[in-house]
């Protein structure tokens, strides 16, 4: 990951350079290194054992996927199959969050990468609960990829989990971050943030829509 980070440091610098030249008196913050699904080249992508080594490797923040478990509560998971990366199959949905987290979430990882023997200590498919409360100061971006929940059911499910702020944690709210390439869950959002007050709102990112028309008309 260590390279990785690297060219991002260099591309993110090079962007910076060229803006200054253009106008030197705006500022501009530093770059800032995020950990896509936990960061995939050290550990199973979306595992504890992912974010831990990519903190480690001096991410500033860290991208998860998310999914709905049949008892609706937010996993992390990207595919929409269980057995692209795990010794299961079928989908996240027809599972607990119990069953899932008996689940080989490194199984795919350790093949491609030959790890003989495997690891004694299974890593499971954590909730999302488990990571923010193991993480209690990280910044979190949540990648919304459930292909058959209900919006309005994970938006509720999210707003339970964010409020939930354990003590010796950062507020969860404050350090989390909503996107979903799917428009249907950022509007169920909205309509969450709508019955709740200015400091209990879910942060989200713009829908892919409205970046790529941005990227287009100012360029």
């Amino acid at each position: 990951m260590r390279n990785y980070i690297m060219a991002t440091l260099l591309l993110s610098a090079t962007f910076l350079t060229n803006a200054n030249s253009v106008n030197s008196s705006t500022p501009h913050p530093a770059p800032q290194i995020i950990a896509h699904r936990g960061g995939t080249a050290d550990a199973a992508e979306n595992t504890l054992p992912a974010i831990k080594k990519a903190l480690a490797n001096g991410a500033n923040a860290i991208w998860i996927t998310l999914q709905l478990s049949k008892d609706n509560k937010l996993v992390l998971y990207r595919p929409s199959d269980l057995k692209e990366l795990t010794d299961m199959s079928g989908k996240v949905s027809a599972y607990t969050a119990e069953q899932l987290a008996r689940a080989n979430a490194s199984f795919a990882y350790n093949q491609q990468h030959d790890i003989h023997p495997a690891p004694k200590t299974q890593v499971g498919i954590p909730t999302l609960d488990e990571v923010l409360k193991t993480f209690p100061t990280t910044t979190f971006y949540l990648d919304i990829k459930s292909p058959d929940a209900a919006p309005a059911t994970l938006a509720q499910a999210l707003q339970k989990t964010l409020n939930a702020t354990t003590r010796g944690e950062k507020n969860r709210l404050s350090r989390t971050r909503v996107y979903s390439t799917d428009d249907n869950y950022l509007n169920a959002l909205d309509k969450v943030n709508q019955t709740s007050d200015s400091a209990h709102k879910i942060q989200r990112f713009e829908s892919r829509n409205v970046t790529r028309t941005q990227v287009v008309t100012q360029t």
